[in-house]
């Protein structure tokens, strides 16, 4: 029998979304569907494994609300939209699913919006109506910004924006060359960049106190300045957040599953459903069973003397505790370099040694 895996993400469930954003992850390969009503399994998921932390992830969750019922009964209190279809009706059936927190993609410009979301000047506008209307509705917004070179130099602009909504929270996300986002590896990130950014952030935080400015951990985590202990309960607080893991990137344990309902496939980062070696296991229809089998060797002991680069015992106090920030990150950053063995590759940019050397008297 299967174990029980502390996080299930139920992936690719419901209807498509009503976009297609030039950097997005969330692309599946190979959409060979079961043939299976998506409820139905997801709601033998829900049962099977009722002691995982559940998350029920649409592509849009805007034009899927056969899902609320679902997302009421696993407890979900954040949910993920592009923010044009966030009406009225939409958002008090979420509030009455449960719902807290709405997390809404956002550039600081329409021209921006424009190149990444492919939004119109019309949508974009709706889109900032939207954000209005669900703190009316007393949600928490938090922005999603994927940062890459091409948008750096707005994060000013963004930050004034969002502090003008009344936004809650700024998460913002590196640009990785996943999904849609293969074909943009001209626009992705060097240390020089996050250097930038890491300032620019920073300063923005002393000129808007009530909006909370975050690192996504595709830029690895910001320990700088803590002690061990200090660190060790950063990450037990940032892992509650949306796991139960005890690791920064809940797959170090083999204590994640993302299964698509649509084709059966289970993986061990949803950021990396296009990479064939993300996928670690398939549900079979027939067996009605969940088979885990092609596992990467994640575990913490093993890891931890495997890491190298950034992200190596002998190069990191942090090691121990971090384990290496990303897993799919680091492995996809490196894979694009051509390094042999990605998947024990460190982090190619440390936020924590981009804070030290900025910061460090």
């Amino acid at each position: 029998m299967t174990r029980q895996p502390s996080n299930i993400d139920i992936l690719n469930i419901g209807n498509d979304c009503n976009q297609s954003c030039r950097q997005c992850y969330y692309v599946e390969k190979n959409l060979t569907e079961l043939n299976l009503n998506e409820l139905i399994l997801a709601k033998k998921i829900i049962q099977k494994y009722s002691k995982s932390s559940i998350f029920i992830y649409p592509k849009e969750i805007a034009n899927n609300q056969n899902l609320f019922p679902l997302i009421k009964r696993v407890g979900q209190k954040s949910v993920l939209s592009n923010g044009l279809l966030l009406n009225d009706k939409i958002l008090r059936s979420l509030k009455m699913s449960g719902v807290e927190e709405i997390k809404i993609t956002l550039f600081a410009n329409p021209k921006e919006q424009k190149f990444f979301n492919g939004n119109n000047n019309k949508q974009y506008k709706l889109i900032l109506s939207n954000i209005k209307k669900s703190k009316r509705h007393h949600f928490k917004v938090t922005v999603n910004n994927v940062l890459s070179n091409k948008n750096i130099n707005s994060i000013n602009q963004l930050c004034h924006l969002c502090h003008k909504l009344r936004v809650d929270k700024i998460e913002f996300l590196r640009l990785k060359p996943l999904g849609h986002g293969q074909n943009l590896t001209k626009f992705l990130l060097n240390e020089r960049d996050i250097k930038n950014i890491i300032l620019k952030v920073e300063n923005n935080k002393k000129l808007y106190p009530d909006l909370y400015l975050s690192f996504n951990l595709s830029f690895g985590p910001n320990f700088y300045g803590k002690s061990l202990i200090e660190a060790k309960a950063k990450v037990k607080k940032l892992s509650s957040f949306w796991t139960k893991s005890n690791y920064l990137c809940p797959a170090i344990g083999k204590n994640y599953w993302g299964l698509s309902v649509k084709t059966g496939k289970i993986y061990w980062c949803f950021f990396a459903m296009n990479e064939q070696m993300s996928q670690v296991g398939n549900y079979d229809v027939k067996k009605d069973k969940i088979t885990i089998d092609n596992y990467p060797d994640l575990q913490p002991k093993n890891l931890l003397h495997k890491l190298k680069g950034n992200c190596a015992i002998k190069n990191c106090i942090y090691a121990r505790i971090c384990l290496g920030g990303c897993r799919s990150t680091a492995y996809l950053f490196a894979k694009l370099k051509g390094e042999k063995n990605p998947l024990h590759a460190g982090m190619d940019i440390c936020l924590t040694k981009c804070y030290e050397s900025l910061f460090k008297k």
